[in-house]
């Protein structure tokens, strides 16, 4: 797409468009759930409630959903730590060594993938409508940032696609005095800038023109930006953020939350109560008598100022002590009636907590399309979902949408390295999740052993274990991986396998003998052998232990 100077102009002075208005306020809504940002202000009075002074108060000492909003997104990061993955560079071997040192450090120090998990996920939640943007300086040198919805002006789209985009203005004051205005357009031939300022002619107030001087060729030949969002908005031409469904009620348990805690500051103390005590200066009577003149017995009266005219006191410091007479023979001692405390109701509080638990709760099955257990007696400390199926499948839209993202990154900085405006390269995110813990995996692996379930499925849980157990390191995952494929018979123990007759004696030697010989490899030896070279060392080793022999083996576990 190409923007003449009229559109430019008209697009200038219209201002922000309806569309990016719409992102800015969803915008600052789920960031006000995602960091806590806004949240003070968002809260309302309740009039029938509260007044002024308590909604200070509340305001204050409020408590936003940020704690409540990290533990609802925190299975977004399996998206980055899932296994099968790739990436298809589709160029020779010599091209795909210049793109990958192009794309080792594409913002912040990061590279793809780490700014993408660092710094665009949760742009992903807060501001769909916001964009990933390719800049390239006049001395080549590309970055990458990601342009929120509130610093654009305008844009024109196709799904993520950006084909033409207005960025919001610079104000300055140049050294003529004047203030202008100064916005970057970008379409698929050109980067321009554009000034609105002071017009010259007499009936207008301002006029829109081109810096000529400032005019460049778009080197990509397509607009370098994509916007972040996958969830289209049903009425408007925007995308929804990933939370938007649970917006309402977030906004619910934010005003619960704040409530909660202010109920418990002022009512969660127990209330120190006494009987009246007469003032000991006015003696009870709120006055205090004095001659005008002393000695020509004309009595006036003022307020005590101890106790405020009230008559008794008003406030016991926690240091005072009450003195109760001893009770005189056939009186009712006074002191269980004279003073005391009210302790707040326990079960009030109790209902506020187990509403506002079960309100996040809620939005966690409504986000994830099940619920999370935590801390039951045969659970483990992290918790479980009860079904993963809906957290695989909402994952999996999500990775490819990272996926895209990757790619338009990945194909803007080769398309620069190596000077192809056409290239295209082709990336898939893992979809092979660690949702379970790496014990539920092995209970059910082991049930499963138990029962005799197929070979296949018992390999393909196997992986899912390995998965899970070492998710965070590569490394061990690769050792493990490649054992697994050299362990003979991993689905049956030892005396299976020695007792099943169809099975040669060489095979069974290398499932006895495998675990020996497994203590003797150094983490060197199980990375830098190839599968092949390994089985032979086993080989190696059972000859060695049965000092070149031809051995039988026989039921029981015994050798001939």
């Amino acid at each position: 797409m190409i923007l003449s100077k009229s559109e430019v102009e008209k697009l200038i002075f219209k201002g922000v468009s309806d569309e990016i208005k719409k992102s800015i306020k969803l915008s600052k809504e789920m960031n006000m759930h995602v960091t806590g940002k806004g949240a003070a202000e968002y809260l309302e009075g309740l009039d029938e409630y509260e007044n002024s002074n308590q909604k200070i108060l509340r305001e204050k000492i409020m408590k936003s959903n940020k704690s409540v909003f990290s533990f609802i997104l925190r299975p977004l990061d399996k998206i980055f730590s899932a296994k099968g993955g790739s990436i298809n560079y589709n160029l020779k071997d010599t091209e795909i060594n210049t793109v990958k040192v192009a794309v080792n450090e594409v913002a912040d120090g990061l590279d793809i993938k780490r700014y993408l998990k660092k710094v665009v996920l949760k742009k992903y939640v807060i501001d769909p409508n916001g964009i990933l943007f390719v800049d390239l300086d006049d001395e080549g040198q590309l970055s990458t940032s990601f342009i929120g919805s509130d610093e654009i002006l305008w844009y024109k789209n196709k799904g993520n696609k950006v084909d033409a985009i207005i960025f919001q203005g610079e104000e300055r004051i140049d050294a003529d005095k004047v203030k202008r205005i100064y916005y970057r357009v970008i379409d698929d031939k050109l980067d321009r800038i554009f000034v609105k300022e002071p017009s010259p002619d007499t009936t207008k107030t301002e006029q829109v023109r081109e810096v000529t001087g400032d005019r460049l060729d778009n080197f990509f030949g397509f607009v370098p930006a994509i916007i972040v969002g996958d969830v289209k908005n049903p009425n408007y031409n925007i995308f929804d953020s990933f939370i938007s469904d649970i917006n309402e009620e977030a906004k619910d348990l934010l005003h619960d939350v704040s409530i909660n805690k202010i109920h418990k500051i002022s009512q969660g103390f127990a209330k120190y109560w006494q009987r009246p005590e007469a003032c000991t200066k006015c003696h009870g009577e709120g006055v205090i008598k004095y001659e005008e003149t002393p000695g020509d017995d004309i009595w006036l009266e003022t307020e005590c100022n101890s106790c405020g005219g009230a008559g008794y006191k008003q406030k016991v410091s926690p240091s005072d002590v009450m003195i109760v007479p001893i009770a005189e023979k056939d009186e009712v001692d006074p002191a269980p009636n004279v003073a005391g405390y009210v302790n707040p109701s326990i079960e009030i509080w109790k209902k506020y907590d187990e509403n506002i638990r079960d309100s996040r709760n809620y939005l966690y099955q409504v986000l994830w399309g099940t619920t999370f257990e935590q801390g039951g007696r045969n659970e483990t400390a992290t918790g479980r979902f009860i079904d993963t199926q809906p957290v695989q499948d909402r994952l999996r839209d999500i990775s490819h949408t990272f996926s895209l993202l990757h790619q338009f990154i990945l194909d803007c900085y080769g398309s620069i390295s190596l000077n192809k405006r056409d290239y295209k390269s082709y990336v898939s995110y893992g979809t092979r999740y660690a949702i379970e813990t790496p014990d539920e995996i092995l209970k059910v692996l082991m049930e499963a052993s138990r029962e005799k379930v197929s070979d296949l499925i018992l390999q393909d849980m196997r992986a899912k274990y390995f998965y899970a157990e070492y998710q965070n390191d590569d490394i061990e995952l690769a050792k493990k991986q490649k054992l697994a494929r050299i362990e003979p018979f991993p689905n049956m123990t030892i005396t299976e396998v020695i007792g099943t007759e169809l099975i040669k004696d060489e095979e069974k030697l290398m499932k006895i003998y495998f675990i020996g010989w497994h203590s003797t490899l150094t983490d060197a030896d199980i990375i830098l052998k190839d599968d092949n070279r390994l089985k032979e060392e086993l080989n190696n080793y059972i000859k060695t232990k049965s000092n070149g022999k031809q051995t039988t083996v026989v039921q029981g576990n015994g050798m001939a």
